[in-house]
């Protein structure tokens, strides 16, 4: 299995922690957030880990090298980091995978145990997702049927504050696809979306019209929000330095 890792981002509400730094390496208890992703990563057969760099991706290279405790590690350069999103990094990957992969967003901060039943799971696209909780997230949401099965993906900026988020789930920003979903169904409809719409976008935007097409199988996986946090801005990073107190 491969991963990709998107971090070309800038990372402007971190600043000014990111003026000279990368989000990516953003320390949490004395440990970069990239590190303690592949450190985890290395605990399962991961082959290669493609990192996507952009803005001070340099910085990045020379923390995680050419290899990481048995991986692989190779990169690839969003040179318009600062004018698209993550649609356009995934989409600059799309060459690299040759089988399963796993997908995931560098400013997360994970226990190795969320990944577990992932690894494990057979369907075409698996999702990491929280019950939603309107009090902590923001963010991209799922709705599902009673077999777990996503039917519905929404953006947050398309949320409206009477909405029904009684049985939405949050999207934890880490993905698995099996290698044939990724060829044939995700990257065509990725190339679709960034050459006649819009290179700064997210790539949750091409997995919402196939899960509104109904002819994958695209199910979720469900974890406690206390395993997983998404560092935005330096008050997710205050909450993280208190639930991620101790590093494995």
């Amino acid at each position: 299995m491969q991963a990709i890792i998107l971090a070309a981002g800038m990372g402007s509400r971190l600043r000014p922690l990111t003026k000279e730094m990368p989000k990516a390496l953003t320390e949490v208890n004395g440990q970069p957030i990239i590190t303690n992703t592949l450190d985890i990563l290395s605990e399962f057969k991961i082959s290669n880990v493609t990192i996507v760099v952009g803005y001070l991706g340099d910085k990045i290279k020379e923390a995680c090298g050419n290899a990481y405790k048995g991986m692989k590690i190779q990169y690839i350069s969003n040179e318009l980091y600062s004018s698209t999103n993550n649609n356009y990094s995934l989409y600059l990957a799309k060459d690299v995978v040759y089988e399963d992969i796993l997908l995931i967003e560098c400013d997360l901060l994970f226990k190795k145990e969320i990944l577990d039943k992932m690894m494990e799971y057979k369907s075409e696209c698996s999702i990491l997702v929280s019950p939603y909780n309107k009090e902590t997230m923001d963010g991209t949401i799922i709705y599902t049927d009673s077999n777990d099965k996503a039917i519905e993906l929404v953006l947050g900026k398309y949320q409206k504050s009477d909405d029904d988020f009684s049985k939405a789930y949050k999207t934890i920003n880490i993905y698995k696809f099996s290698y044939e979903f990724w060829q044939n169904k995700f990257v065509p409809e990725l190339e679709n979306y960034i050459n006649n719409h819009d290179k700064n976008s997210y790539y949750e935007q091409v997995l919402g019209a196939l899960i509104y097409y109904r002819d994958s199988d695209i199910r979720i996986i469900c974890e406690d929000e206390n395993d997983w946090g998404e560092i935005d801005n330096v008050q997710d990073l205050l909450l993280a330095e208190k639930k991620f107190s101790v590093y494995k």
